[in-house]
């Protein structure tokens, strides 16, 4: 009986641990969309012009550098580690964010968050 609570405990602390690595893990895709929206604004081309090809690969080049840099610091961080998953997701999050944004843009046919 003792072991079984015993495999009961470990069973459900497991669970846990999973369960918080999964969320750590996904929250880097909103980090990197939000992240994404601060990059098209702060190079945004200027009034009524579209983000061009030049400028999307431009912010996509910056933010994947930033990931990548982010997880070589992570690997030297004692209780951290630096894996090619949370990269994905960086990059993941990257992409919506770009998606979103333009996609918006192409709707509203006025850049978002117009400067007044």
């Amino acid at each position: 009986p003792i072991a079984y609570n015993d495999m009961k405990l470990k069973k459900k602390e497991i669970q846990q641990i999973l369960l918080k690595r999964i969320i750590c893990n996904l929250a880097h895709i909103p980090v990197f969309v939000l992240l994404t929206f601060f990059w098209l604004k702060a190079l945004e081309p200027g009034k009524k012009k579209r983000h061009t090809k030049k400028y999307i690969a431009l912010i996509l080049a910056c933010l994947l550098l930033f990931a990548v840099s982010d997880e070589f610091h992570q690997y030297f961080v004692p209780g951290r580690s630096a894996t090619i998953m949370d990269l994905g997701l960086d990059l993941l999050g990257i992409l919506f964010g770009l998606s979103v944004y333009l996609v918006l843009e192409r709707k509203t046919e006025i850049a978002i968050f117009p400067v007044d």
